[in-house]
């Protein structure tokens, strides 16, 4: 078999091993496909605009085949377009931004049991991103920052008047509104917030027996928070855990 080195690399490699171009020796080029490919993955890494528009460009010639081939794969392979699926979610919900936009979407879908009729969850509560982060800096506590919202599990999105007290089907109503209201939303620490529902629920409990007025309701809900961020035990947490190592 004929064989060619490369101009880049220097390794003598089959004619196979090379793009085809008429002008070059023996019909191909001087620098084999890897050197070739390499090349031009590093021009694209440099030009990302020129690599938008070259394939917004192609899709909009191409666009019905693409979505033929696309179908077909996604048919073909379900294992790999739920790991890319999956892989894509985790990207983007280590960001503040993500984990925030992940939270507050299933929080609504889950209160609306099925009622959120695929609206935007920022249409159904009636503010943004940029609302919650700006209304919760200031609610920050023992050590809480901006980038803590973006790491899992670590902080919980408390409800002052617990969810279950609020009588609402679809997002117009009034309820709902109440009850995903920023002024009723504080971002706590996931061991705060399981302490003060261990408080919480059995006061609740016993006040929902004497028909209470929505005012004892809600100074009962707000004293506990005023105690829990008053007498957080994260830290304690933390402390127990440096010591355990």
């Amino acid at each position: 078999m004929l064989k060619k080195i490369c101009s880049k690399c220097g390794v003598k490699k089959p004619i196979t091993g090379f793009y085809n171009q008429k002008r070059g020796k023996y019909g191909v080029m001087a620098i084999c496909k890897l050197c070739a490919n390499i090349r031009v993955a590093n021009w694209w890494k440099h030009n990302p605009e020129k690599l938008k528009l070259k394939n917004s460009t192609w899709y909009i010639r191409n666009r019905q085949s693409a979505i033929i081939t696309s179908t077909l794969w996604r048919k073909n392979n379900p294992d790999a377009v739920r790991l890319i699926a999956q892989r894509f979610r985790n990207k983007i919900r280590d960001t503040v931004d993500g984990r925030l936009y992940a939270n507050f979407s299933r929080g609504v879908a889950l209160s609306l049991r099925g009622n959120k009729f695929n609206q935007q969850w920022e249409t159904q509560v009636n503010y943004t991103l940029d609302d919650i982060k700006t209304d919760f800096k200031f609610k920050y506590y023992n050590g809480m920052t901006q980038d803590s919202l973006r790491q899992k599990r670590l902080i919980n999105i408390h409800h002052i008047i617990l969810q279950s007290l609020f009588q609402f089907k679809i997002a117009k109503d009034s309820g709902f509104q109440r009850c995903w209201a920023l002024n009723n939303l504080y971002p706590l620490w996931k061991e705060d917030h399981i302490a003060l529902h261990s408080r919480l629920d059995p006061e609740l409990k016993e006040l929902m027996l004497t028909n209470p007025t929505e005012e004892q309701i809600e100074n009962l809900c707000r004293k506990h928070l005023k105690y829990t961020l008053e007498h957080s035990i994260h830290v304690i947490q933390d402390e127990i855990k440096k010591l355990a190592s």
